[in-house]
């Protein structure tokens, strides 16, 4: 029996959102890995990357990761995991995500995430040279936010890919995409 459903992509891509939908359809807890985050380190992710960098983030990240499998194996509640974008990026996270349940990659073109992104400053990694983007036309913002979401998908698609499945996420519903993790883990 699966004991948790793990969500991976690039912010934007509906892992929160998809997330949530798919713990009320399954009626299964949901958690957010940043939240967690946030919580041990007593503050928002923006300012953990400004005080103690994105190391000493990765390095809170990989615990609360290993706490949530130590919890799995003694708690039989099961859970729909969100993680953050950069979450795979470690092999280490990786066989951990994978301890946890089957790993979902969610997709969709980065055109499409950085129109959902635009008025978004609570991303570290994208919001870096913030007056960059804030003193360029939206058209422009959106080509330089979608440039910064390729690199990253360049740099993590091969962690991605690790997944057992890939589901765009480009049409957006929420719901409909939950339906078809259930489909694709046999799970209505």
């Amino acid at each position: 029996m699966t004991a948790a459903i793990v969500l991976t992509g690039l912010s934007g891509s509906g892992k929160t959102s998809v997330g949530a939908a798919l713990s009320q359809t399954l009626v299964w807890d949901f958690v957010d890995l940043d939240v967690l985050i946030e919580a041990e380190a007593g503050c928002t992710i923006g300012e953990l990357f400004s005080s103690r960098g994105e190391s000493y983030f990765r390095e809170l990240e990989t615990r609360i990761l290993e706490q949530l499998v130590t919890e799995s194996l003694t708690d039989k509640t099961r859970k729909i995991i969100s993680t953050g974008g950069g979450t795979p990026i470690s092999p280490h996270n990786r066989k951990l995500l994978k301890k946890l349940g089957p790993v979902i990659f969610l997709t969709a073109p980065v055109k499409v995430l950085a129109a959902r992104l635009s008025g978004d400053q609570n991303r570290p990694l994208l919001n870096a040279n913030n007056n960059q983007l804030n003193n360029v036309q939206e058209s422009e913002r959106l080509d330089l936010l979608a440039t910064r979401l390729e690199n990253l998908l360049n740099e993590r698609r091969e962690a991605y890919l690790e997944a057992q499945h890939v589901v765009d996420t480009s049409t957006f519903d929420a719901s409909k995409i939950a339906a078809q993790i259930c489909r694709l883990l046999e799970l209505d």
